[in-house]
């Protein structure tokens, strides 16, 4: 735990040197900062008044008319108003409470974030070492060395919850050292804080559920049988529940329409109560950005875009006249440089299908050797092919695997394909790509090291 602890520590330094980088920010909005920036705002609302801090710390009787009082200047806290649950909020929470011991600085909050994420690693250590034969500490060192995990996971953003609500959910379900009682608060706890901070993965769990689900009910069946149970009770589910299926759509469908707008660059204003106002990159000459005040002035008559805020997924075009109104700036994003194209979903269960090839490529393959993004893209690129290589190599090298690694591999093996679709489906960003498919690699790892029989002396 120390040399883990110090390892995530010194990639967190590196972390920091990127994401604090002036240029990083300029070019596209860090979400470091921003939960570094938010965090101290809410923070400063104690010294203001205790009672409204602690009102909007725990989400009781947090009304609007507090938010605008205090939080004007927020991105992130309502960043997520229009989908299923706004997890920055939780994270920005949790930075104002670091934020009374830190005094500003941003390596006291990687600290803890680093801290967070190896208690995470250490929790996954404990569920899964019982279904691998390789030795302790050589199981423990593979997951905290993982490149992706060990990036991620060591920087202020949402993903050292992630991976310590993973952790702590999959302690709860397979850890038979445990008492009952530890088990059942593991799980809990664990599924709270994905619920709070990634509720997108633990959906994608759902699937592996329903399949262990299903080997309580059938034990002693091939696996191919209860691969078609499954399949049947996820469409008669989805049958039963075709007006929530609607909904889930939307979402992607949200998520995805934003997310395109974003990677493209540009402008975002609040343009009045139902809809946001678009300024391409290519429109930049013909207005004025002070980007202190976050200001906008239109110089020239300019066509935008106006985005529905809610329901809407089809860009309505009009034209602004030059006026030396100045209208206030809701997202500045200089564009993502590893941008691709991806086809609309447009609240299309027919075309959310569709798009399943194109989502599971994306995520699994991409990026390509002509991709577009920086020197990065190469690590990622070989990474992919590491992971991939040491899954060919433990089915060439497998051991005899009882009922129960089975269960496992199968339910690792149906959240692999839930999460990578819901990634794929929504981010056309190769570099988002990269950050968000982590949980996929850790558990195609996982599934490697469950299958491959170890070297003599990596053996138990």
């Amino acid at each position: 735990m120390p040399i883990g602890f110090t390892i995530k520590a010194l990639i967190g330094i590196l972390f920091l040197s990127i994401y604090l980088h002036p240029d990083t920010n300029n070019s596209v909005p860090s979400d470091t900062m921003r939960f570094l920036n938010e965090g101290k705002i809410l923070n400063d609302v104690f010294y203001q008044s205790p009672s409204d801090y602690f009102k909007l710390l725990i989400g009781i009787k947090e009304h609007e008319e507090l938010i605008h009082k205090y939080l004007m200047e927020t991105f992130l806290w309502d960043s997520g108003n229009y989908t299923i649950v706004n997890d920055s909020r939780t994270v920005i929470r949790i930075h104002s409470l670091i934020h009374f011991i830190s005094f500003g600085s941003a390596f006291i909050h990687n600290l803890f974030m680093c801290l967070v994420a190896l208690m995470g690693v250490k929790h996954l250590f404990f569920a899964f070492n019982r279904y691998t034969k390789i030795k302790e500490t050589y199981f423990f060192l593979i997951l905290i060395l993982i490149p992706s995990l060990l990036f991620w996971t060591s920087g202020i953003l949402k993903e050292p919850f992630l991976i310590l609500g993973i952790g702590l959910l999959f302690r709860g379900l397979l850890n038979h050292n445990d008492s009952k009682k530890k088990k059942f608060i593991y799980s809990i706890v664990g599924t709270m804080l994905l619920s709070a901070i990634k509720p997108y993965v633990l959906f994608a769990l759902v699937p592996g559920f329903i399949y262990a689900f299903i080997n309580l009910i059938i034990p002693n069946r091939k696996v191919i049988y209860k691969l078609m149970f499954t399949s049947i009770l996820i469409t008669i589910a989805s049958l039963i529940l075709y007006k929530p299926t609607d909904k889930v759509v939307h979402y992607l469908s949200r998520k995805q329409f934003d997310f395109d707008h974003v990677g493209k660059g540009g402008i975002f204003i609040d343009f009045n109560d139902s809809s946001l106002a678009y300024f391409e990159m290519k429109d930049y000459d013909k207005i004025t950005v002070k980007r202190k005040e976050n200001l906008l002035t239109v110089n020239q008559e300019t066509r935008i875009k106006t985005i529905s805020k809610r329901h809407q997924f089809k860009d309505f075009y009009q034209t602004i006249k030059p006026s030396k109104e100045e209208l206030k700036i809701v997202y500045n994003v200089g564009g993502a440089l590893s941008y691709i194209e991806t086809t609309p979903i447009q609240n299309s269960k027919n075309q959310l299908i569709k798009n399943i090839p194109e989502a599971l490529t994306n995520v699994y393959f991409r990026p390509f050797i002509n991709d577009p993004g920086s020197k990065l893209k190469y690590l990622s690129m070989l990474e992919m092919w590491g992971v991939f290589l040491l899954l060919i190599i433990s089915l060439m090298k497998h051991r005899n695997l009882r009922e129960w690694n089975w269960n496992i591999i199968v339910s690792i093996g149906l959240f692999c394909i839930s999460l990578a679709l819901i990634i794929g489906w929504t981010t056309p960003v190769l570099g988002a790509i990269f950050r968000y498919r982590f949980p996929i690699i850790v558990a195609l790892i996982l599934l490697s090291i469950i299958i491959i029989e170890p070297p003599k002396q990596m053996q138990k």
